[in-house]
């Protein structure tokens, strides 16, 4: 991704509404890198951007917003290929880290932050033409959430504006997509594990230690490359949430 990130325009382009999302990020990804391989996860890629979108000198930006825009996240996976696909389900964990006797759980710490933290996400669709400004707006609509809209954690809003938003339930796909990545206890959880190579950002597992058993999103991965060390990684739990729409 970094050939990405430097790889700025040298000139401004213009993104035609006719171009597909598939296209359009062919377009800057393969003129970098001409020989990978992009990776949807349904057909997506097909859906017209719908408004022509004037791309200056970031690419790796515009790349990023015509992602998050259809409420898609993206990375490199182990086989170099570039995934884009929708967020994985919170309430399905695909990894139980578990302490204790037979368990993977080697270290576990906690830290409070609020830093990061948002109960709610604006997304807005606006561009240099005609067309009426669209708008939605998600919240964590969960009482029993600690950053519940309406509970003590207070109102905290991110907002998110593309021009590549063109109605209204693509705008509240971005955002619930954007805040789902967003949301949880206002603190982080950093743990070393047993090395699972298999375990990618995003992915929700299920953290397991006395007293607790929790359902966190993985933010960060380190595997190590010697076979004594443990993998480690940081994590915001998301046991309890409900995204809805105000």
């Amino acid at each position: 991704m970094s050939a990405i990130v430097d790889a700025r325009l040298t000139e401004p382009r213009q993104l035609e509404s006719s171009m597909t999302y598939g296209q359009a990020v062919s377009a800057l990804v393969l003129e970098v890198l001409p020989w990978v391989v992009i990776e949807w996860d349904d057909n997506t890629s097909s859906r017209l951007l719908g408004r022509t979108v004037l791309v200056e000198e970031d690419r790796y930006g515009t790349l990023k917003d015509l992602v998050e825009s259809v409420g898609k996240i993206m990375y490199w996976d182990h086989r170099g290929v570039l995934v884009i696909r929708t967020p994985p389900d919170p309430e399905q964990p695909v990894w139980d880290v578990t302490h204790g006797r037979d368990g993977v759980l080697v270290s576990m710490a906690r830290e409070l932050s609020r830093d990061g933290v948002y109960n709610a996400v604006v997304a807005r669709g606006e561009g240099a033409d005609t067309e009426v400004p669209i708008q939605a707006v998600v919240v964590d609509n969960d009482p029993r959430s600690p950053t519940y809209w309406h509970g003590p954690f207070g109102k905290v809003p991110r907002f998110y504006s593309s021009p590549l938003i063109t109605d209204v339930a693509q705008a509240a796909s971005a955002a619930a997509s954007l805040l789902r990545k967003s949301l949880g206890l206002p603190y982080g959880v950093s743990f070393g594990t047993i090395v699972n190579p298999a375990l990618e950002p995003f992915d929700p597992i299920r953290v397991t230690y006395p007293g607790r058993v929790e359902r966190h999103i993985v933010e960060t991965l380190t595997i190590p490359l010697t076979a004594g060390a443990a993998m480690t990684g940081t994590t915001r739990e998301q046991t309890l949430t409900i995204i809805g729409a105000t």
